[in-house]
């Protein structure tokens, strides 16, 4: 009888940690604390460009790995943009663009984790509509 407790014990614990790392395996670290500091828009947008475009190359050259790294730091960017002008650091628009791009940015890197190529592309794509958006609607001079 004590065996097959112990034995039954020791199933259960090996089928929760089995659970645990199939569930979990590849999930990112999600930063959904405060920044622990603001970055001017202009310099967060500049590396944001740089690791963007290793994200597109990750997904073109069919290695998603390669986006992870590249994903989590725009995630940490967009989550740290100090907007330049008043008008925008006053704009509940403007704030919930910063969050949804760290959100997109969020889903590029857990798909990059995964190794999942097509929620990667999927993640990538919708995070290029959005900032493109974004720019027309705040970087873009209006005439």
């Amino acid at each position: 009888m004590r065996g097959r407790l112990a034995l039954g014990l020791f199933l259960l614990a090996g089928a929760g940690s089995l659970a645990t790392t199939l569930c979990c395996k590849g999930t990112p670290p999600r930063n959904d604390g405060p920044p622990a500091e603001r970055v001017p828009i202009g310099a967060a947008m500049e590396k944001i460009q740089e690791d963007f475009d290793r994200v597109m190359l990750a997904a073109d050259d069919r290695k998603p790995a390669d986006a992870l790294e590249p994903a989590r730091r725009m995630e940490r960017l967009y989550g740290a943009v100090e907007p330049e002008k008043p008008e925008h650091r006053a704009s509940a628009d403007f704030a919930a663009r910063l969050r949804e791009a760290a959100r997109l940015s969020g889903e590029a890197a857990g798909a990059a984790a995964a190794g999942d190529l097509g929620a990667l592309r999927t993640a990538r794509d919708s995070l290029d509509r959005a900032c493109a958006q974004c720019h027309i609607q705040y970087r873009e001079e209006k005439k």
